[in-house]
């Protein structure tokens, strides 16, 4: 009998970890996503073995890359100044 209640009792505590845990997770997507609607981010490897990247910020933000050659993005910056990054692979 006691084996009964104490399994039914981890039962109800690990539905609660499981309700909790997806709970947590839709959240995280739900405000990942939001705020990742006003970011620009372009990434590319290049043939040396480093990468370009650049990073821009607001809703009039674009990012193009053109793989293994050169990334652009153009946006605000972190500081707020309104910016046209290029960067190429050497």
């Amino acid at each position: 009998m006691m084996r009964y209640v104490i399994s039914i009792h981890m039962e109800v505590i690990m539905k609660k970890i499981l309700i909790a845990t997806a709970i947590s997770f839709a959240l995280f997507f739900a405000v990942a996503e939001k705020s990742e609607a006003n970011t620009c981010y372009a990434y590319t490897p290049c043939q040396n073995g480093f990468a370009v990247q650049c990073t821009t910020y607001g809703q009039g933000c674009s990012w193009y890359v053109q793989p293994y050659q050169y990334v652009q993005c153009t946006g605000f910056d972190a500081w707020g100044n309104w910016v046209n990054l290029y960067f190429r692979c050497y």
